[in-house]
């Protein structure tokens, strides 16, 4: 545990399940089968499936992460998607450091999003 970063925060109706949970996450959403890192913020009605999110990033409300690799910093904004469900032959999804997902934007699967690129 870092002693620095307060603990973790899962809210009265969000779900989590079999999910790595660290240091400073707030949790109001959904976050199945992932790994959420220090100081994450998933916004109520937002989904984390088969993913992994780095540090002080934030997936906003109505928001879809599943089968992708967030990087630190990133922001994915409301009704934003990126990847998709974890199945043969669908490739995961990277979201680079820093990037900002726009308002319902789609990130297909397979996706390398790099800052620049934005």
């Amino acid at each position: 545990r870092n002693m620095g970063i307060e603990p973790e925060y899962i809210a009265d109706g969000a779900v989590v399940s079999n999910s790595l949970v660290t240091s400073g996450a707030k949790i109001y959403g959904t976050v199945i089968n992932s790994i959420i890192g220090a100081s994450v913020v998933v916004e109520k009605g937002a989904i984390v499936k088969d993913s992994v999110i780095f540090a002080d990033s934030k997936i906003e409300s109505l928001a879809k992460v599943n089968y992708s690799i967030i990087d630190e910093q990133v922001v994915i904004s409301e009704g934003a998607t990126v990847g998709e469900e974890k199945a043969d032959g669908v490739e995961i999804a990277v979201v680079g450091r820093g990037s900002v997902i726009e308002k319902d934007e789609v990130v297909p699967a397979g996706a390398n999003v790099e800052k620049e690129d934005k």
